[in-house]
């Protein structure tokens, strides 16, 4: 009768329990529904999600245009409210909330509330980001792509 080295068992041992560890992770997460955590569970019809570089996650209220900042383990702090329904956002460096809305007009929210319009798309905005000199790009529902300076991006009657 052959022996079989006793590395081999012992890593047959340890693979047969992480295996089985695993396994009971999985059972575990899948009985408890989810293994994400819940950031906010408030009664916000989140339309878009952005960071900043302080890990604050910034989202608009579809229903009601209010522009939320949501810090880590704090309660949502109301930014500001735009007309209208929002339908992306993004938000730059200096933590300025940019916010597109179903007409075609972005607004500019900054943290101490102001709300200014600031530049209008020809159809709905689709999607905003900030590129890395601070300037606005826009996706459109038309399939146009536009790009804002930042230097021009200044508020609009």
């Amino acid at each position: 009768m052959k022996r079989t080295p006793l590395s081999k068992v012992l890593a047959t041992i340890i693979a047969t329990a992480l295996i089985m560890t695993i396994a009971m992770v999985a059972v575990t997460a899948q009985a408890q529904g989810s293994v994400g955590q819940i950031l906010n569970s408030a009664n916000i019809n989140p339309v878009g999600l952005a960071m900043d570089n302080r890990c604050n996650i910034y989202t608009a209220d579809s229903s009601t245009g209010n522009i939320f900042c949501l810090p880590p383990n704090v309660s949502p702090i109301l930014l500001g409210t735009v007309p209208g329904t929002p339908t992306a956002l993004a938000v730059d460096k200096l933590r300025n909330v940019f916010v597109s809305t179903m007409k075609g007009t972005i607004y500019l929210v900054s943290l101490d509330g102001t709300v200014a319009s600031i530049y209008r798309c020809d159809s709905r905005p689709m999607g905003l980001e900030i590129d890395r000199d601070g300037g606005l790009v826009i996706a459109t529902g038309k399939g146009t792509i536009i790009k804002v300076n930042r230097k021009d991006i200044v508020e609009i009657q």
